[in-house]
């Protein structure tokens, strides 16, 4: 079954002390791979002052489950697409996205109240919501972390291995113009 959601993450559970000044623009990548690309573009996060970047601009590679290898470009443009969906939804669009089938186990007053104010649910319930969203592929808490940072001067950006074995130039093309259409 394909998974429709694929932004997750948990490096995102404790901010740095560098996060925690006002930036006033985030760059976000959807990159391919999940291990080199990312830790090169978190390391130049890291040591954004140090290379000469500007220190209120950072950048931000959107995360996807260790699990998820769906790199090819058309996959990377739509983790990016959904990252931006979430930035123009409100809290209570979950309720839509979930099925019919999770909503009977947990019902819309139950994921209301969690949006709500999360400790008002016991912790054990709270953990247990959280595990099967994850394992539908809905990581609520990378969600929360990602929507705090939505203002209007961020950018979005795709980055793909231009590398011909493994991507025609055909479907890079497709892509690129994908992205000119849609002002990415």
């Amino acid at each position: 079954m394909h998974n429709k959601f694929r932004l997750m993450s948990a490096a995102y559970d404790r901010e740095e002390e560098s996060q925690k000044e006002f930036l006033e623009k985030r760059i976000f990548l959807s990159v391919e791979g999940n291990e080199t690309e990312k830790s090169y573009f978190d390391g130049v996060s890291k040591n954004r002052a140090r290379i000469g970047i500007n220190g209120k601009i950072d950048v931000e590679v959107l995360g996807r489950g260790r699990k998820d290898t769906n790199s090819a470009p058309r996959q990377v443009i739509e983790l990016l697409e959904e990252y931006i969906r979430l930035r123009e939804q409100n809290e209570n669009d979950i309720l839509k996205e979930l099925t019919d089938q999770f909503k009977e186990t947990y019902s819309p007053d139950f994921i209301k109240q969690y949006l709500e104010d999360p400790e008002k649910i016991p912790k054990k319930q709270r953990n247990m919501f959280v595990t099967e969203l994850k394992k539908i592929g809905y990581d609520i808490n990378y969600r929360k972390y990602l929507k705090k940072y939505n203002r209007e001067l961020d950018e979005f950006a795709i980055l793909i291995d231009r590398d011909k074995e493994t991507h025609s130039e055909v479907n890079l093309s497709e892509c690129i113009n994908h992205c000119k259409d849609k002002g990415y």
